[in-house]
């Protein structure tokens, strides 16, 4: 990978950025749409009479897992094979296509089988759609890492929001032009902005480097693991809740009210990104997130069970935003740690649905029919649990932050580089900032001193450490 693709990224053809960012607004906002429409909503299975189509069933189980396992196991593969020929962007583009068309023609053969062929026919459609998705978003990871900061929040915001007001549009159509739109429309043009938008020095990434993004998104694991794993718990519980609405609530009808969800937690984001002229950190969101979640699920004991939807909603809004930030976050930290997008996304956000789908599977469990959620007693127990979860992982997140803070920042580095360098106070406490990837304006806002005089300190932090850039600044530091 080289440097050159880290500011812009690099087209066949001119275009103007405005031009650009329309392009992959509308590339992205297509392959969104793509798993919602071919399985979420079963238009494509009960189109062809498939019998085994229930949310619980193997299908969904299989798709529903394969769909993080796979983004996971990606991450893997890249981080030891990454700089091979058979993982470069149109073989993986192909292979995405691939997996899409191998799904849809199983999904219409099962109609030409019995029942035992046709429910193994329709877990492979599950498997090839789940990782037809993942592979998807994969690909468009990347290509938002090629973008500027700036244009990678904007394109991933559009694309939540008109992703879902079209998913609601559509949804009301019959299932015959969802399939159809879904295979002659979204997935041709997400495709195909994807190969377009292979940059003409599309070059592998050397082994040596894949060893250090390894190296490198290992210490900002270490570092924000206790958001990730607040934020992961809050996906379990909105998976959880999401299987309990439909003990009550009708599958289509919460799809509905869930294309409102998503298009509410864009809204969210954009609002806060006009106001504060940047996404929220995970922290932030952990914080303002972890009481609101806390406060719902204390509100199911209380609340009648058929307005369960409600409370699936309000996380499923949290769920949303989450995912927005943890996407936006791992794109920051693969540009300011020179780490690969494959490496750092799968090592996040892999996870983050891995456990949102285990909250998924264990609705059912907990619940497995009406009269045990109608059981007070049962739901008190359940809320207490999840409450109880979250508040520890609250405690230690502010236990780890509260201790960072009471460390001297020399604790935190090399010691034989600090004194080397005869590094200030100040200047230590920006160089731990610089290597935990923060910007500009959050050093400027973090340490309540001007962005001018932030960039004072690093020209002179540069200067002592006779290093040209901040990423020559983190090597030196995190590399030795």
């Amino acid at each position: 990978m080289t440097r050159s693709n880290k500011k812009a990224l690099p087209l066949p053809k001119k275009l103007a950025a405005s031009q650009l960012r329309a392009i992959c607004i509308i590339g992205f906002t297509s392959h969104m749409i793509l798993q919602p429409f071919l399985f979420w909503q079963f238009s494509l299975l009960t189109l062809v009479g498939t019998n085994d189509i229930s949310l619980h069933s193997f299908t969904t189980i299989a798709n529903n897992i394969v769909f993080p396992l796979a983004i996971i196991l990606l991450g893997v593969a890249y981080r030891f094979s990454g700089h091979k020929k058979i993982f470069s962007t149109k073989n993986s583009v192909w292979f995405m296509i691939a997996c899409f068309v191998v799904g849809i023609a199983l999904a219409v053969s099962t109609s030409l089988f019995s029942f035992a062929i046709e429910s193994v026919l329709v877990s492979l459609f599950g498997i090839c759609i789940g990782i037809g998705c993942a592979m998807g978003i994969f690909l468009w990871q990347q290509t938002l890492y090629r973008q500027s900061s700036r244009d990678a929040m904007a394109i991933q915001v559009s694309g939540t929001i008109i992703a879902g007001v079209l998913y609601f549009a559509v949804r009301w159509l019959p299932d015959i032009v969802v399939l159809m739109s879904s295979i002659v429309f979204f997935l041709p043009l997400s495709a195909g902005i994807l190969l377009y938008l292979i940059p003409e020095n599309d070059e592998q990434p050397s082994r040596e480097f894949l060893q250090q993004s390894w190296q490198r998104f290992a210490l900002f694991f270490k570092e924000n693991w206790t958001a990730i794993l607040i934020i992961a718990s809050m996906g379990f519980a909105w998976g959880l809740f999401y299987a309990l609405a439909l003990v009550v609530s009708d599958n289509t009808f919460l799809g509905n009210l869930f294309s409102f969800g998503r298009i509410i937690s864009g809204l969210l984001a954009v609002l806060y990104i006009a106001r504060f002229r940047s996404y929220p950190s995970m922290d932030i969101l952990s914080k303002i997130a972890l009481p609101i979640c806390v406060t719902v699920v204390l509100l199911m004991p209380l609340i009648e069970h058929n307005y369960f939807f409600v409370l699936a909603e309000m996380f499923y809004v949290v769920f949303g935003l989450s995912s927005i930030v943890l996407m936006l976050s791992c794109n920051d930290a693969a540009r300011t740690r020179t780490i690969h997008p494959a490496i750092i996304y799968c090592g996040v956000l892999g996870p983050f649905y891995l456990v949102q789908m285990l909250g998924y599977l264990a609705g059912p469990i907990i619940c497995p029919d009406m009269a045990s959620l109608l059981g007070t007693t049962q739901r008190l127990v359940v809320a207490l649990l999840i409450v109880y979860g979250l508040s520890v992982l609250g405690f230690i997140h502010a236990f780890r932050k509260k201790k960072s803070k009471n460390t001297s920042p020399a604790q935190d580095l090399d010691s034989s580089l600090v004194e080397r360098f005869s590094l200030t106070e100040r200047e230590l406490d920006i160089v731990r900032l610089l290597l935990k990837g923060r910007s500009v304006s959050f050093i400027s806002e973090d340490l309540s001193i001007s962005e001018n005089t932030v960039r004072f300190h690093m020209k002179n932090i540069y200067l002592k450490a006779g290093v040209h850039s901040k990423q020559e600044l983190i090597d030196l530091f995190e590399l030795g």
